[in-house]
């Protein structure tokens, strides 16, 4: 593909320009107001000298100035750059000064405000109507680059140091789209798309803003983190096609009333980012008669690249690699390894990122040769399909021997329906010795004899290595700025520390 520039590409001469492309609780938006609304910014940009290749940085909620945003850097040639606005003041701070940002727009109290930084460390503050007011809507330089080119970046969690700038091209964006928008999910101008992921993710970001543009369809966006009541009525009133979850708020909703009629207009429902309990599935494929499809995917890799399609509908496994992406299982040698054994799980396809952002260290050893290390522990069983294990991170020895916490997660939250989320982790007994501690949260908050019930069936079910020296029922799982679980605090607190 030669040159591109992805808002041009889905905002000039769009084929229903009345259409509505955004439906929000501020309003409803058509790709025609929404394009003059990019342009106006994108001539802003460029009247205080914003430049091609210069990051932007938009520290906002869910909305239609977000959308603004992201696509007036792309239509200008910046590269933009979603982060969560509820990051801490040092994680935020890291990345304006990793990416060298030249402006920053976020959500504040008193609205929206946009900082455009000069050499050294002053800046200009603007008031985001105001900015937007300076330019016009009848800007028409749009700036085209090589299809694979740097055209955004997104920042990874963190969990494991500092945030990585994830450099991403505009093929990368259309190739995810084919690969899982098209091939996978058969997308059309008329699906909608609802995403509780939010746009600061990788998985957000292309199930808010790429997909719906490039099938020329619609987007529901809330600004609110979402509740199992807000998402109830935001189906019932937005009626999506397509909807996009995690496990935990699946089985959250399943105890709201009329969730049942709500999900009518839902013909496909995607879970990623855990695994999928059988039992959750089950429930929402008899109950409520809408199909579950389960699903990996990375920052690194844009999106999806693991899933299953509506014909193949399962739990326990992620299904197969994507049309055109490769999965490979190696052993600690990186050695390719037999059906049914455990390793480290590369990846390659079509949307592998370029790399990290100023960082060769860390992308000579994640990235090589075409293939991207996931850090997932993963299993390829006879027919093919991908058996996901948790994070290689995540495990811990116990006697000698592996615990694999994802496995045993997954067979909990199985087994008690009235488990929301459950993190095993590692621990010190008495003696010093490594052991499993146990963590769960509920979805109603009774957990007066869960806590026995679990253990019962732990001493049932488990080898001894396997079973947690104690279990403790919380009221949530302590989450990093971008809603990830720290088990590494989880661990400081069963020893402890916290």
């Amino acid at each position: 593909m030669g040159f591109i520039n992805l808002a041009a590409r889905w905002l000039v001469e769009p084929k229903s320009p009345d259409k509505v492309v955004i439906y929000s609780q501020q309003g409803n938006v058509t790709y025609r107001a929404l394009q003059q609304q990019v342009c106006q910014l994108a001539s802003a940009f460029e009247g205080f000298a914003v430049q091609p290749n210069d990051r932007i940085v938009i520290a906002m909620n869910d909305s239609v100035p977000l959308y603004v945003c992201f696509l007036a850097s792309l239509a200008c040639g910046a590269i933009p750059i979603v982060i969560n606005p509820k990051l801490s003041l040092t994680n935020q701070q890291f990345i304006l000064d990793d990416s060298d940002a030249r402006v920053l727009i976020q959500h504040t109290i008193k609205g929206i405000s946009c900082h455009v930084y000069h050499e050294g460390t002053t800046h200009d503050t603007f008031d985001y109507q105001a900015l937007l007011n300076t330019g016009s809507d009848s800007w028409s330089g749009f700036h085209f680059k090589q299809g694979d080119d740097i055209a955004f970046m997104q920042y990874t969690s963190g969990t494991t140091g500092n945030p990585k700038g994830v450099m991403h091209s505009s093929n990368n964006v259309l190739q995810s789209f084919k690969a899982f928008a098209d091939k996978t999910l058969h997308v059309t101008s008329n699906d909608r798309f609802y995403s509780l992921a939010k746009s600061f993710f990788g998985y957000g970001l292309g199930n808010s803003v790429f997909f719906p543009l490039e099938c020329g369809g619609s987007v529901v966006l809330d600004a609110n983190w979402p509740t199992p009541e807000a998402v109830v009525a935001n189906v019932s009133c937005y009626k999506p096609t397509l909807f996009f979850g995690v496990p935990a708020i699946y089985q959250a909703l399943l105890s709201q009333p009329h969730v049942t009629r709500a999900f009518n207009s839902v013909r496909l429902a995607i879970s990623a980012g855990a695994a999928l309990p059988e039992q959750l599935f089950q429930h929402w494929q008899t109950i409520l008669g809408t199909t579950i499809l389960d699903g990996l995917g990375s920052t690194e890799l844009c999106h999806i690249f693991c899933s299953h399609t509506s014909d193949t509908a399962m739990a326990g496994t992620i299904g197969k690699p994507l049309e055109g992406y490769d999965i490979d299982i190696r052993d600690a040698a990186g050695h390719s390894v037999a059906d049914n054994i455990c390793g480290k799980m590369w990846v390659r396809g079509p949307s592998v990122a370029q790399g990290y952002w100023r960082n060769p260290e860390a992308t000579d050893a994640k990235f090589q040769l075409g293939w991207y290390d996931s850090g997932d522990l993963a299993l390829r069983d006879a027919q093919g399909h991908i058996h996901f294990k948790g994070r290689a991170d995540d495990l811990f020895k116990v006697n000698g021997r592996w615990v694999i916490p994802a496995e045993i997660e997954v067979r909990i939250m199985t087994e008690f329906s009235n488990i929301t989320e459950v993190a095993l982790v590692p621990t010190e007994d008495e003696y010093g010795l490594t052991r499993a501690a146990l963590y769960l949260v509920t979805h109603d908050g009774k957990t007066d004899d869960l806590v026995a019930e679990v253990k019962e069936w732990c001493t049932a079910q488990l080898s001894n290595f396997q079973r947690p020296l104690y279990i403790e029922a919380l009221n949530a799982l302590p989450r990093n700025d971008n809603g990830k679980v720290m088990r590494r605090q989880l661990s400081r607190v069963s020893e402890g520390v916290a």
